[in-house]
């Protein structure tokens, strides 16, 4: 009976996303994007065990490749899409470089407010790579996000002189536009597992030549909390969470799951809230409130095909 149950949800999620594929990218990269905001947390507990930032990203990436490869080596999937895979993930791999040192350096509130122009940064990205333009709708639910970003983080971070580490985060975000353009480019033949795999090990090569670099010293975190936080980089992000970002910016196209993305951000002014006593003013609020309501905005946009949105999708490739 449960699994009757199970098999009758699944079959309703896949007719739903079938009916309103830009919908269901959204909720599904949304939900994967809760996960990420939590690397504050995370990042923080790894960083009170000693761990550096160069351990912690070879725990984000290359602890995610066994399960991937083992999977691979049991099933016959076809590989379409595994180059571009392979290419988001150089992009993602970059970005979190620079996001990682962010965290390690500048105060959790700038390097958000850093991250989160990535937004805007999509739409450029995806119009020089792809020739994609944009609806009207999906503009505005991307300047709601940015404007969100400001209310929550305050003009109070970048007061002061802007240290070099500034500019440099703002790799982080770029990596990132580059990382959802080409998701949403990937062909919907591509197996889950193929796409995981691209992504992770694109990550790589830029994550393990830049630990070597830095000295090749690993870190092992030595406490409960950090050994958990270990884990949960490669098996949380580096594979539930990815796996539904990458199959949301598929569905939904870059630009609405870079706007679906900014639930991170919600989640992580939550666990400030709840966990560490930050306190919460109505700037804050209404930050959160306005990234739901561009959520709700990119999610309910209808597809507009030629020039007026999306170009018509090639054969063989995703749904926008």
């Amino acid at each position: 009976m449960a699994a009757m149950r199970t098999h009758s949800v699944i079959q309703f999620l896949q007719d739903h996303a079938r009916q309103a594929p830009a919908a269901a990218g959204v909720v599904l990269t949304a939900i994967g994007a809760v996960a990420f905001g939590l690397l504050p947390l995370v990042l923080g507990a790894l960083y009170d065990d000693g761990v550096n930032p160069e351990s912690a990203l070879l725990y984000r990436y290359v602890g995610s490749l066994p399960p991937l490869v083992l999977w691979l080596a049991l099933r016959r999937a076809p590989w379409r899409g595994f180059l571009l895979s392979l290419a988001a993930g150089m992009a993602i791999g970059t970005g979190t470089i620079f996001l990682f040192r962010g965290y390690a350096v500048l105060p959790a509130s700038l390097t958000v407010l850093i991250f989160y122009t990535y937004p805007a940064l999509t739409l450029l990205v995806g119009l020089a790579l792809f020739g994609i333009r944009l609806e009207l709708r999906t503009s505005l639910a991307i300047a709601m996000v940015l404007a969100a970003a400001g209310l929550i983080v305050g003009p109070g971070s970048l007061s002061g002189d802007v240290p070099l580490i500034v500019l440099i985060t703002f790799g982080a975000p770029l990596g990132y536009a580059f990382y959802l353009s080409c998701l949403s480019r990937l062909p919907v033949e591509t197996s889950v597992p193929i796409r995981l795999l691209g992504v992770n090990l694109g990550a790589c090569l830029p994550v393990v030549p830049l630990f070597l670099i830095e000295g090749g010293v690993f870190a092992l975190p030595h406490s409960t909390a950090g050994w958990l936080a270990a884990l949960y980089l490669p098996v949380v992000t580096g594979i539930g969470a990815t796996a539904l970002i990458v199959l949301g910016a598929s569905l939904a196209g870059g630009a609405r799951a870079a706007v679906a993305g900014a639930s991170e951000l919600v989640t992580a002014l939550a666990i400030g809230w709840l966990l560490f006593g930050e306190a919460v003013n109505w700037a804050t609020l209404g930050g959160a409130c306005l990234i739901f309501v561009a959520i709700l905005v990119s999610a309910t946009g209808r597809k507009v095909p030629g020039p007026g949105g999306f170009p018509p999708a090639p054969r063989g490739t995703s749904p926008r």
